[in-house]
Order: structure tokens, then sequence, then C-alpha cells
């Protein structure tokens, strides 16, 4: 490679060196590329916020990007106007506000609390680092640099739990005032408890920077010179030593303020602080996308801006960071050449393996190289030092590299112990961390969790009554598998994209990643994390954590191997290495990273101590492995709502709800936060004890990690899994679960949905003969009478509705002509919640909508929402006609005769369904209770819509334009000019008896016989339609009963006695029960009423199924609420049966996540016990078709997920920890 260097007068000059740019229009197309890029990074925050959002609500990848893009371009249009649109997440009264109004007032109190904290950090934290290198070989010194470490190890809300019990503690003492405020906003003392927290990082991180710095220059040779000339001390530090170590002081500023900023929202949820980070997790909560957006891309402004100014302040303090370009020739240093080197890497790295050297032909060593080179040393006079000196030279600084770093010391013993509670595991735990507790008695006195510490539980309970030790000790395995595999996400990016950027500095390449590090590097740590994350699905488990945490955390570590990577490569070496032909990935895999293994090794002990940090504080704002469900919690702690949690421990997962119990039950915050601070100490110690060794020893790595080693590692690695993969409860119990045949499960079928069943309808004899042939089966399994009056047979009213006739559509026009079309064609009833049958006859009107603000009002008992714009709207004349089935909740408290709405592509108009029953309508604000009216709801073709309106000239596309051009709160009207008769005839069934079936499978073992498992599968269908179709209904959900007949019988065969008790519950009609609507939330509870003694009984786990015969995909789809403990059960028993598995994208409800409801919202769903849904995906193709017949039924797939499923029941029947 040659390298041309440009005259002096023609050098492009520094980034920030404005008076050097000559002449004006150089300095002004500077000025002008700056902005542009400005500009672009501030146009892909707003796209990947407006896209990110979308995905973390469920949406779909590409469909996510497609929304994304169209709410940006109309934010653009707004934007150009004027307008930031409006904001009702931080309004203070009912109706939305513009965003200009509220955005400078949030700015303004985040600005403030940044400045102050940056402030103290300044004002603290560089004096401290001076008097530290003042004194760098006292003690002193060494303890000054152990606080910053514990500093820099504390995350922000366990500085703030302190600082708040400090102040209550000193009022409880005194009996006085509190000192300062604890809580809440104001430029007064209100600010001083969150100034301090939010400085805490930044003044431990700018002390020990400091120190560094400052110990460096004073060790180099010109400053030595300075003191030999007498210079005074004064001139020697202003002149010399302050200018040379100001560069890392600056850059260590400008790095506090991205850790503040990534701080601010967890700092001001804790102290309510109204400023960017509160309103930002609120907004985001809400879904008020207007003022995340705002918020988000003025914090990508604030980055911006403080980026200038450093770079303009390196230049000033010093000027060889003013950097002369040159012109690199005969290489292709563009992304796709970096790219393709990589590839090559890849291939070399492969055929290096040993088990390939084989089969090559070894090549002589020749000497020659290392001839000339002792001939040099011999003409220079070199000679070698004596070996026994050498070695005890190299003893000396082991110890002192060792023995006398007390960092290295204190992070191993650290390790040692987090490194023993893994290796111990269940060994250590107290008590079973699954096990939860309700109301007990002591002494005579009832008490309900969270226990306070005493003789049984060391560290208490939490919320819900488990063992908080035990929890940390068992979460110690997942929480640091996380880290582990997000650090070593992030070390492998960052190193690979350095290499590639700091070998062909000012490439194309180079330029590329470094402007990708910088779009990354403008959002706040916490916030594109929690994006990342709940866009790629938070159920989906670990590796969505180990993706989230690697995207905000490698630009740093690719910062740094790029310098490296430049200061290497003109090295000598690595010109010879050129010159013999070696390409670029053999230099940096021999050459390069043996030379930076050791200093790797410390900013990856480093990157542990901030990924645990992140990992803290995700889990303090509600976003950690699996999402987490919700508990409805007993005695006093019901005021302060459901109780987030994790069924598997995990630290992150225990300070979900930390904020709301921190003040009243402390320990349930103060030890999960511990854990956090003990490993990140830990970490980061051993990273500064690493550092300390490499400087004093010069460790060299290169023998230890090779080739060979990681091999060997690699090879341990794939053994200890084939091992643990073939033993294990699950393998056991895989065994006994051959004995499940998927033909007698299919006999099973062919009796409960062959075609003299009828469909099996609610209120038919057929339906009645179902339960009976399951009872039988039952009690031929073994199983005990688990229904009312000894018998297996629990009876409900069960109120629904069925088609009395086929549904009419008909237009009557000006001349009394009328058009009809045909049911399950042209259009089928809505299946709705609510009376959705009758007749109507009137006025067809068309309605479009924009963006409707959505507001909750709180009746006593019940939290809804409504639509300010939609407020003394009255269609109560009129048939309205809708463009998507989205706008129907605009009208959820609108009046109107009917409803038509065009159907979506995924809508098959052939689906028959039963539905809800007429039930009286209760007035929330006190007023009478109301019989429902008769509303018809029915889907539409879009050919139907077009000639719906064909003579008001407007169409279904001309109408979703007008959609999109409306702005916010803004709805069209358009009259069709056609009169529309709709006739959907409705039987309707009150109050109808309904069967449950119920069978009780009691364990054997004393302790955990009263934890009981429910597997439930609804065995009614939806019978024969109106024009006389008969609906199977064999997959849903008749092959669900045959396959849990099937197993009964296996386990009766194999002798298999669970040690918890089991209830199997064939259902008839859940869901449309009184007072419920065809959509109404699950309660199995319910069925614990059936027989005595069932309600003292614990819910361990609900498994539900639904599909088990067919589906698009031999694959078991699972979903849960958050439960990951099932999820990894059961998606171990799959694969041991050889049953691929796939998690469901559950959209998480990120204002329940955040804790941000505060009261506006209603509640999050809470669950009764750990439940799970198994289904193979896909199984709802032909739901509600007459072709879910008995034939599309495979016996050999009903065999698979049999066996899947009796293997994880029967470890969850019969293993204490599962």
């Amino acid at each position: 490679m040659t390298t041309n260097t440009l005259p002096k007068s023609s050098r492009p000059h520094s980034l920030f060196s404005f008076a050097a740019l000559r002449p004006w229009g150089e300095r002004a197309l500077f000025l002008i590329s700056r902005l542009l890029w400005a500009l672009f990074i501030l146009f892909v925050i707003a796209f990947v916020a407006f896209a990110g959002l979308e995905m973390a609500r469920g949406a779909q990848p590409l469909d996510a990007l497609v929304m994304g893009w169209q709410h940006l371009l109309q934010w653009l249009q707004g934007l150009l106007h004027g307008d930031l649109g409006l904001t009702s997440s931080a309004s203070a009264g009912a109706r939305p506000i513009p965003v200009s109004e509220v955005l400078p007032l949030i700015l303004a109190r985040s600005l403030v609390l940044l400045t102050a904290a940056l402030l103290l950090a300044f004002l603290i934290g560089l004096p401290l680092g001076y008097v530290a290198a003042r004194h760098r070989h006292s003690p002193l010194s060494s303890f000054t640099l152990l606080l910053s470490i514990l500093g820099a190890s504390l995350p922000s809300f366990f500085i703030a739990m302190l600082l708040q019990m400090a102040v209550i503690a000193w009022v409880r003492r005194t009996g006085g005032p509190a000192p300062l405020p604890v809580g809440g906003f104001g430029f007064d003392a209100h600010i001083i408890l969150p100034a301090l927290v939010l400085a805490m990082r930044p003044i431990a991180q700018l002390t020990r920077i400091t120190f560094l710095s400052l110990d460096e220059v004073l060790d180099q040779d010109y400053i030595r010179t300075a003191w030999s000339k007498g210079l005074r001390k004064r001139n020697v530090w202003m002149r010399h030593i302050s200018r040379n170590a100001a560069i890392p002081i600056i850059t260590t500023l400008a790095t506090s303020l991205r850790f503040a900023l990534s701080s601010l929202p967890v700092v001001e949820l804790y102290f309510g602080w109204r400023g960017i980070g509160f309103n930002l997790l609120r907004a985001i909560g809400f879904r008020d996308d207007n003022l995340a957006v705002a918020l988000l891309l003025s914090l990508g402004i604030l980055f911006i801006l403080i980026n200038w100014l450093i770079g303009f302040l390196y230049g000033r303090f010093d000027p060889r960071l003013r950097p002369q370009t040159t012109i690199h020739a005969g290489k292709d240093a563009s992304l796709s050449g970096s790219f393709l080197d990589l590839l090559f890497s890849l291939r070399d790295a492969v055929f290096a393996l040993p088990l390939l050297q084989r089969f090559r032909a070894r090549q002589p060593e020749s000497d020659r190289f290392h001839a000339a080179i002792k001939q040099k040393s011999d003409e220079r006079g070199v000679y070698e030092v004596d070996e026994t000196v050498r070695k005890q030279e190299r003893r000396k600084a082991w110890r002192r590299g060792t023995l006398y770093n007390p960092s290295f010391i204190a992070g191993s013993f650290i390790l040692l112990g987090l490194f023993f509670v893994l290796l111990a595991g269940p060994r250590l735990w107290p008590h079973n961390p699954y096990l939860t507790q309700g109301l007990t008695i002591t002494g005579g006195e009832f008490k309900v969790p969270p226990f306070e510490p005493d003789e049984i539980h060391r560290w208490g309970t939490d919320a819900l009554g488990r063992d908080i030790l035990s929890l940390v000790l068992a979460g110690a395995k997942y929480t640091l598998s996380i880290a582990i595999a997000a650090m070593l996400a992030r070390m492998l990016v960052g190193f690979l994209l350095g290499a590639i950027a700091g070998w062909s500095p000012d490439s194309r390449a180079d330029r590329f990643i470094l402007g990708l590090a910088e779009i990354t590097a403008a959002f706040p740590a916490l916030i594109l994390a929690m994006l990342t994350i709940t866009a790629l699905g938070i159920r989906n488990g670990p590796w969505v954590f180990v993706v989230g945490l690697s995207v905000v955390g490698w630009g740093e570590i690719m910062q740094f191997v790029r310098g490296q990577v430049m200061s290497i490569r003109p090295q000598p070496y690595i010109e010879s290495a050129l010159a013999v032909g070696l390409r670029q990935p053999q230099i940096i895999s021999r050459h390069v990273l043996p030379n930076l293994f050791a200093v790797l090794l410390s900013l990856a002990a480093l990157e542990m101590g901030a990924v645990l940090l992140l990992l803290a504080e995700l889990g303090f704002v509600g976003i950690f492995i699996g999402g987490g469900a919700f508990a409805d919690l007993e005695g006093a702690m019901t005021e302060l709502g459901s109780y987030h949690y994790s069924d598997v421990p995990e630290w992150g997962s225990l300070l979900a709800s930390m904020r709301l119990y921190a003040r009243g039950y402390p320990w349930t915050a103060i030890y999960p936060s511990l854990a956090f601070v003990v490993a990140i100490l830990g970490f980061n110690l051993l990273g500064e004890g690493i550092r300390r060794l490499v400087n004093a020893v010069s460790v060299q790595f290169g023998s230890i990690f090779n080739r060979r080693t990681v091999m060997a590692f690699l090879v341990i690695l794939l053994m200890i899994n084939w091992i643990s993969s073939r033993t294990g409860a699950t393998s056991l119990y895989s065994q006994a679960a051959r004995g499940f045949d998927g033909e007698r499960a299919y006999q099973h079928l062919q009796h409960l949905a062959g075609q003299d069943t009828r469909g099996r309808r609610l209120n038919t004899a057929e339906i009645d003969e179902m339960a009976e042939y399951i009872a039988k089966q039952f009690q031929a399994a073994g199983l005990q009478a688990g229904g009312e009056e000894q018998t297996f047979f629990q009876t409900h009213g069960r109120s629904f509705a069925a088609l009395a006739g086929v549904p009419r559509l008909e237009v009557i026009d000006a001349e009394h002509l009328s058009k009809s079309w045909r049911y399950q064609q042209d259009f089928a009833p809505m299946q709705v919640e609510g009376f959705s049958g009758g007749q109507a006859q009137g006025p067809l009107l068309a309605l479009t909508f924009g963006d409707m603000v959505e507001r909750y009002h709180v009746w006593p008992g019940a939290t809804v929402s409504y639509h300010p714009a939609m407020e003394n709207m009255d269609f109560s004349d009129e048939i309205l006609l809708l463009l998507h089935p989205d706008d129907i909740k605009y009208l959820q408290w609108v009046p109107y005769k009917a409803l038509l709405v065009v159907a979506p592509p995924e809508v098959d108009m052939r689906r028959y369904a039963i539905y809800a029953g007429s039930e009286p309508i209760v007035n929330l604000s006190g007023g009478p209770v109301r019989e429902p009216v008769p509303t018809p709801h029915l889907w539409i073709t879009e050919e139907v819509a077009n000639a719906l309106l064909a003579d008001s000239g407007a169409s279904v596309l001309s109408l979703r334009d007008i959609a999109d051009g409306l702005g916010e709160n803004a709805m069209a009207k358009l009259p069709t000019g056609y009169d529309v008769n709709i006739d959907v005839p409705i039987d309707d069934f009150p109050d109808n008896p309904t069967r449950h079936v119920i069978g009780h499978l009691p364990g054997i073992d004393a302790e955990l016989d009263n934890q009981v498992i429910m597997i439930i599968a609804k065995y009614d269908g939806l019978g024969v339609g109106p024009d006389g179709t008969v609906y199977p209904g064999a997959n849903d959900n008749a092959a669900a009963i045959a396959v849990m007949l099937e197993m009964l019988r296996a386990w009766q065969e194999s002798n298999y006695r669970p040690d918890r008790t089991f209830l199997f519950i064939a259902y008839a009609g859940e869901g449309y029960e009184t007072s419920q609507g065809p959509h109404a939330p699950f309660k199995p509870e319910r069925f614990l009423k059936a027989k005595y003694g069932f309600s003292q009984l614990d819910i361990e786990a609900i498994v539900l199924l639904r599909g088990l015969g067919t589906g698009e995909a031999q694959v078991m789809e699972m979903g849960t609420g958050g439960n990951l403990r099932l999820l990894n059960l059961f998606e171990d028993a799959a694969s041991k049966v050889g049953l691929k598995t796939q998690r469901s994208r559950d959209a998480v409800d990120l204002s329940a996540a955040v804790g941000t409801r505060a009261g506006m919202t209603e509640a999050p769903t809470a669950e009764v016990a750990p439940n799970i849904t198994l289904g193979f995906r896909g199984w709802d193709k032909y739901q509600g078709l007459s072709e879910d017949s008995v034939e599309r039924i495979d016996p050999a797939w009903m065999e698979k997920i049999g066996r899947a499923l009796s293997t994880g029941l029967m470890v969850l029947g019969k293993e204490e920890r599962y």
C-alpha cells in the first residue's frame, strides 16, 4: 500500500478547526455538510422511534416499518407548518394539548437538572482526581480510586432509595421536618437529591479518569525535563500537565452526559421530576408518539451539540488532534471490500483448525529472518539478558501486579463467590424460590406477604411470599448468563467493526461504521435498549435481551479497538506481514488481536459491569426477561395495584415494583439491589485490577488463548450440552411418554367430532352425549370424580345466541328498487361484545377518521376509555359504514342503528360463530340497568362497499385517501344516498344449563398435593348453521380432548403417580356466561367450586389446550403471560420428542411495564396462576369452517404433540423444582 501525503496548504483540516478553513466557501461547505449529517441523524432517530414503537405494540416488522414511515411523513408534514401534534400524556386535564406548549417546560426541567448534576461532577470529581494524582503513591490515592469504582457500581435507583431512606430515618429520629424533599419537582431544595443521584456516576468516572490521565502525564519525559529546569510548579501544572491531560477529561465529561441521559428516566421517575425522562416513559406507555418523538429528537439535538462542542475543545487543547488527511492508494477501502476481507478471515479461520491441518502439506520454516535479526543485534551490540535475572524480575512484576493489587484481589474474590453460587446452585437455596405463600396465622395474628426478615426468611419475602434470599441465589444464573452473553456480543461486534474501521481509516467503511455508532449513541441507552427489546418481543426469551443490550454498547468498544488498530497499523511487523502476503484478517487475528487481548480482557470485565447496570435499570422500569405477569395482592398492598413479577428468578424482575413498595417494605428492594451492586462492583474491580496487572507485567495471552485452547473449550461446551440434553427429569419422562399412541387418540377424535355429533353445540342432545363419553373415559383412566355431588359434572348457566335463519343485507334506492347480497360470500355477521343481532333499516352514512386521541375516565370500580372528539355524537337513526375494524373503538359510547365494516383480507366470510346472549347493560355512573338494544354488525367485502358508495362518487380507496389527510381528532362524514335493510335473525338462549366435565388425579406427596395443575380444553362446538351446514370442530377443539384422554390412558398404563394434584377439565361455553361477552377473560378458578375441598388448593399452573390436531406447520406454538418457567419446561419437553416450538408474539402493555399508569388507565389483567396455551402453529386456519373435519387431522401430529404435552406435564406433576 502506498501513501501520498498532500501538501500542507491543500490538506483538509480538522473537524472543528474553523479558523483554519479558508476560503469562506470551504467554511460554508463544511458547515452545510455537518448540518446535513445532523439532520440525517435526527431523521433516523424519528423513523426508528416510530417504527420501534409500532413493533413494541405487537406489529410485525415489515408492517411496523411501513407504519413508521407513514407516521414519520405525517409528522414531518405537520412540522413544516410548525405543528408538533397533540399530547395527552403531558396534559394536566382531560383534553390533549399541543406538544409545542409543553415541550419547552419539559426540556427546561431536565436541562437544569442535568446542568446541576454535571456541575456537581466537575466540582467534586476533578478535585478528587487531582488530589489522588498528587498523592498517587499513597493509600489516599488507592482509597479514592476504590471509592470511585464503588460510585460507578451503584445503580441510580439504589442511590436514590438510600438517600430517601436516610432523610426519612432523620425525620423519624429527630421528629423535626425533613431536611430535604424526598420527591416532587421544584427549582429549590427539590433538585438536590435528584442532582446528587444523577451526578454520582459522573463524579466517579471523572475522579478515575482525572487520576489516570494525570498519572500518565506525570510519567512523561517532558514533565521530568520541566521539573529539572526548575520551572515553577504552577507553570508546570498549567502549561504542561493540565493541557495534556485535558482531552481524556473532556471526553469523560461527554461520556458522563450520555450516562446521565441514560439514567435520567430512572431518576426522574423515582423522584417524580416531570422532565424529559419521566415524560418519555409516560409517552411510550400511553402511546403518545408525538411527544415521545419530540423528546427523543430533543435529546438527539443535545447530543449533536455536545459532540460539536467537544470536538471544538479537542482542537483547542491539543493541536495534535488536528489530523492530516492522507490518500491511500492501491487497496479497496470500501465497505464491501472490508467485509469481503472479513469473509476471507472466516475462511482462513476454518482452514486453520487443527483437524484440517492434518490434510495440509506442511511448509518448512525458514530461519533466515531470525538469523537476520540476530546479525543486526550483534552489529548494534545488543545482548540478551541472563535468563535467571529475567525470571526474577518477572516474578517480582507478577507479585506487584497481583498481591499488591487490591482491585484485582477484591474483584477476584467477589467473582469467585459468584461462581460458587452458580456452581452450588439449589444446594445453597434455603427455600424453594418458586414457592408462594398467602395468608398465614402467626401467634394468633393474620399476616399476608411480604413478610419481614426473620429466622425463617433471613431476607424476608416478596409480595407473593417467595423467599428473597432464595430468589437472589437462584436468579444469579439467569442474570449473569444474560450479562455474559450480552458482553460477548458487544465485544465481538465492537472488535470486528473497530478492526475494519481502524485498518482503513477515513475509508467509506470507516465513515459508515462511525456514522452508525454516532446514530446509536444519539439515543439514551436505556430507551434504545427498551425499544429494541420490546420491538423484538419481550416474550421471546433471553436472546432478545442479549440483542438489546449489545445494540447500545458496541460503539465505545469499536472506538477503542479502532484507535488501537490505527496505532498498531504502521508498526514494522505489520508492514512485514503485509510484505509476505498475509491478508488483513490473518494479520488482525495473528498480530493485532494478541497485542490487544490483555486490554480487551480488562475492557470485557468493565463491560460486564455496564451490562449489569443497564439490566438493573431496565428491571426498575419493568423490562425484564419474559415481560412478567401481574398478580392480585391481599391485605394492605391491594391499594398499590397488581404486583408485577416473573415466575423465573431473575434479579431485574425483583426490582420491577420497587418504586411502589420500597418505602413500606424496604427489604423487597434492598437485597435484589445489593445483588446487582456486588456483581457490578466485582467486575469493575476486576477490570481495574487487570489493567494494573497488564501495566505491571505486560501480560501476553497469545500462548494461552490460541486455536487449540479455543477448540478445546468449544469441544468441552459441546460435550456438556450433549450430556445435559440426555440427562435430567425431562429426558427421563420423555421415555415414559412414548406410550402415547396417536392412533388411539384419533379414535377418540372420531367419536367426538364425527358427523353424527352435529357440531356439539350447546343446548343439544349431542353435547350431553359427549359429556357422558368424556366422563366415562376419565373414570376408565382412574380419575376421581371432580364435579358436584360425587359426579364428574359441574353445571352452570350459559347465555348464548345463535343464528335462527340466514341473514339478509339489502339496499333500497330512491326508486324503491332493492338489491341483496349473498350470506358468507359478500357479507357475514361480526362477533362483537354485546348483542349483535336483530333488524335495522335506515340511511347509510360512511365515516372515516384521522388520529383520534384516547382518554380515560375513572368510575367507581372501573376505568373506561373514550375519545373526546366523539362526545355528543348521535347516529341512532343511521346505519354506519366504516373502512377498518380499528375504527369501531371510536364508536364505543356513540349510539347507532347498525354497523357495516369493510373486512380486511384476513377475514374469512365463511367462518361461523356463536354469539353473546342478550345481557343487561350496567351503567357505570350509577344509573339504572338497561336492556340491550339489538344492533346488527356485519362484515362486508370491499366490492360491496364500493357498490354502496357508487352514487356518492366515492370509493373505499378515495375515502382512505381522505382519512390519510385528516388531522388529529378529525372525522369525515359522507352520506351514500342509499337506505339499507339488515336482518340478522337470532335465537337467544339465556342461562342455558351447561356441564363441565372434571376429573381429579390427587397427588401422593404430603407437601405438594395441595398444589393443583389444571389441564383445560373446550369440548363444545358450533353445531349446525342456519343453512344446514355442519361445523364438526375437529381441531377446534375435539382434538385437544382426544389427546387428553389418550394421555391419561398412557399414564395409567405406565403407573405414573404425580406428587402434585391434577384437575383435567373439559369445559363447555366458558366466556358466554352471564355478564360476559364472547371475549371475556377466562376465569379457571371457577372450576375449584365444583367439589368441596378444591377451594383449599393452590393453583400451581394452568395449561390450556387448543388445536392439537393440525396446523400450518408441525410446530407447537406456546403463549403465556410472561411465564418463562412453563415456556422453558415445554420447550425442553418438545425438543426431547423432536417437535419444534415457537413462542407466540404477545403484545405487551408498555404502560403497565414502565409503571406510568398513575391511575389513569385500567389496571393490568392479573393472573390467577402461571398459565400457558399450547397448540399447533396456525391451528385456527379452519376454525369456524365446515372443513374443520376429522379427515384433516393427522394421527402422527397428534402423537408428537401428545408426547410433548405428556412429558411436560409429568415433569410438572412430579418435580418440586422444574
